[in-house]
């Protein structure tokens, strides 16, 4: 049981890390490279 909570926690990081990788990220270089 513990570890089925362990294992969906860390799935729920990788998967919030992902987002934040194909969705921000870009927006924020997209940003970054407009301003000049």
């Amino acid at each position: 049981m513990l570890f089925q909570m362990l294992g969906f926690a860390f799935g729920l990081v990788m998967a919030v890390h992902y987002y934040v990788l194909l969705v921000f990220l870009p927006a924020l270089i997209d940003a970054f490279l407009g301003d000049e």
